[in-house]
């Protein structure tokens, strides 16, 4: 529940697409299509989110007060960075949440769609249509 371990996951998301597509370059002889790096990537992308709010929701629904302990960070962390006179706006926001499963699916949803620019800068970055040299 630590800020730098939700940072140093997303390093370990995007470390692993970039080695996935990688991967699958090297596997074809050197020839990427951007769409096949893109889909590759994006499916590593939805494997790892999936498990890990799946592992989430788990870890939080077998103990009751890690919920509380979400709100409490939450708030903490929104008290950092935003003005005083949100504080109550943002406060009341956290008092009905239980993380459900509806919930997790949102927050789930919410990661592909970073997910999937994670996945296309590593198809760019790996496209390669031929191996011949210009």
């Amino acid at each position: 529940m630590s800020l730098g371990v939700s940072w140093a996951s997303l390093l370990i998301l995007i470390l692993a697409v970039l080695m996935a597509v990688n991967h699958q370059r090297k596997n074809q002889d050197g020839i990427l299509v951007f769409k096949d790096g893109l889909k590759t990537g994006f499916v590593v992308v939805v494997l790892a989110n999936l498990l890990f709010y799946l592992f989430f929701y788990i870890i939080i629904k077998s103990d009751p007060e890690l919920v509380t302990i979400l709100k409490q960070q939450g708030i903490e962390f929104y008290k950092k960075v935003l003005p005083e006179d949100q504080w109550k706006d943002i406060e009341k926001s956290y008092e009905d949440f239980n993380f459900l499963l509806s919930d997790a699916l949102k927050y789930f949803a919410k990661s592909l769609i970073g997910g999937f620019f994670i996945a296309l800068f590593a198809a760019m970055i790996y496209k390669r249509e031929s191996t011949r040299l210009i």
